[in-house]
């Protein structure tokens, strides 16, 4: 039996998104052999205002930090301890069988170390894959890699380090791709196995501009500061124009 650790990040601050986050744990427990595989699942809550709720067949954590989405990520790693970590978001559907094709990978190919399964919608729209082999080696983001749904070998993080913290939502995908590629692991997808994305439901509901703003172009500065020029000169000449901007727009 293969043992594997779900990291789940939910924010289920009404009963629409709490059984967004239920129907994706529900899927996930129906989707594999109980002999063949063995989840033991991390829901990670960041409402607060569900506190003490407990989503079924999980253990239901509410960390007392601010949320960010790196963090709750590091903090999700820290509670687990088997060799295989799934990180997800609450928006998915995991179709029956997802597991036993990324394994039949694994098992064959030591050297690989990241793991994504296709979204049927989505990779349908890129004509140039090849979704009939097995497996394909590749960094794209959503073509190749799939923030909202990986599976990493422990052995992965404890060679790269956790995640930065300083990416709270948007550009984390990207950063841990460029991470992926620093370290040269090898990241696949494999598209037998199949997980529905939702899509955006957590970020759909964000209606303050200002912190829609927080977490998509002050991400992008500090991204492009840490993997393109590296310049704390110029980090903080975009930082202080989008400050600037920022209170233009409250005007």
């Amino acid at each position: 039996m293969v043992g594997i650790d779900f990291v789940i990040l939910s924010y289920a601050k009404s009963e629409k998104l709490r059984n967004l986050t239920q129907n994706c744990i529900e899927s996930l427990y129906n989707s594999e052999n109980k002999d063949s595989f063995s989840f033991n699942i991390f829901v990670l809550e960041s409402y607060k205002g569900a506190k003490p709720y407990s989503f079924q067949n999980t253990q239901t954590l509410f960390p007392e930090e601010t949320f960010g989405y790196n963090k709750y990520l590091n903090i999700g790693y820290r509670v687990t301890s088997g060799d295989y970590i799934c990180f997800c978001n609450n928006d998915l559907i995991f179709h029956k069988g997802w597991a036993t094709e990324i394994f039949k990978i694994v098992d064959s190919h030591q050297e690989i170390g990241c793991f994504c399964p296709i979204d049927p919608w989505l990779h349908k729209q890129y004509v140039d894959l090849q979704l009939d082999q097995s497996f394909i080696f590749g960094y794209e983001k959503m073509k190749h890699f799939t923030g909202w749904f990986f599976l990493v070998k422990r052995s992965v993080l404890v060679t790269t380090g956790l995640f930065d913290e300083k990416f709270k939502f948007w550009y984390c995908d990207d950063d841990f791709i460029q991470t992926l590629k620093t370290f040269e692991i090898p990241n696949v997808l494999v598209p037998r196995s199949k997980v529905s994305h939702l899509g955006s439901k957590t970020l759909s509901t964000i209606e303050d501009r200002s912190k829609h703003n927080a977490l998509t172009y002050k991400q992008w500065i500090y991204y492009d500061y840490k993997w393109n020029h590296n310049s704390k000169i110029i980090y903080w000449l975009k930082y202080f124009k989008f400050i600037l901007l920022s209170a233009l727009n409250r005007l």
